[in-house]
């Protein structure tokens, strides 16, 4: 997918209890940058992909929070364990400002996100369940001031 995405390294956990992961990968995209853009149908021809992009978004915003070890990070760690709408309920509406989907349905995109990264992140007793998962990633991107971020000299 092209797209200007940020990663972000994250020593998250460092100082309390055992861990499972050496750190993890906040993924924050910028909107503008992803629409359009070309993908590889299935029948190997590129198309152009529709975008259903929110006029209101004008910032970064999540994609994910991928646990990793060493190079690579683990995913799809419990397939059996589907993401229930009801869970994140109380969440929904900053996640449609902040984690929005940009070529389809909202919940499809994190049901994506939480069977593929979130079941692995749930080792660690903070991030345990949807729920848990999906409103630490919320307040990360809101203690990140990305634009000052990028402008300072790192």
């Amino acid at each position: 997918m092209q797209g200007i995405y940020l990663l972000a390294v994250l020593a998250l956990f460092s100082g309390c209890g055992a861990y499972y992961y050496d750190y993890y990968v906040f993924a924050l995209q910028w909107p503008g940058s992803l629409c359009p853009s070309k993908a590889l149908g299935g029948n190997g021809t590129l198309q152009t992909k529709q975008c259903l992009l929110a006029n209101n978004i004008t910032s970064w915003t999540i994609h994910g929070l991928w646990p990793s070890v060493n190079v690579s990070y683990p995913n799809f760690c419990n397939d059996s364990w589907v993401l229930d709408e009801r869970e994140i309920l109380p969440l929904e509406d900053i996640m449609r400002a902040q984690w929005p989907s940009f070529d389809g349905d909202d919940f499809i995109f994190w049901t994506h996100e939480w069977t593929k990264h979130g079941t692995c992140a749930s080792l660690e007793p903070m991030l345990y369940g949807p729920y848990n998962y999906f409103k630490f990633i919320l307040q990360l991107l809101n203690r990140l001031d990305v634009f000052k971020l990028l402008g300072s000299k790192l």
